[in-house]
């Protein structure tokens, strides 16, 4: 993998939004794809998961260096 986990954990925080209510986010390389973790303040497990989702959907989508890239 070629892709700095570093520069994903920043691209994920330029493209948070406040309706996001993201409070941490990690970011390592893992065996041929990168590990994201996302805390947010949200009211379950659903409604956490749908709001990194969107996140990293949107950072894909808005960034031309991950156009490649999809969220398994």
């Amino acid at each position: 993998m070629d892709l700095d986990p570093n520069l994903v954990l920043r691209l994920l925080w330029r493209n948070r939004l406040n309706i996001h209510r993201v409070e941490h986010i990690r970011v390592r390389a893992g065996p041929e794809c990168l590990l994201i973790a996302i805390f947010t303040v949200s009211a379950d497990q659903s409604e956490a998961d749908e709001v990194a989702r969107r996140l990293i959907n949107s950072t894909i989508t808005r960034t031309p260096e991950l156009r490649l890239w999809r969220l398994l």
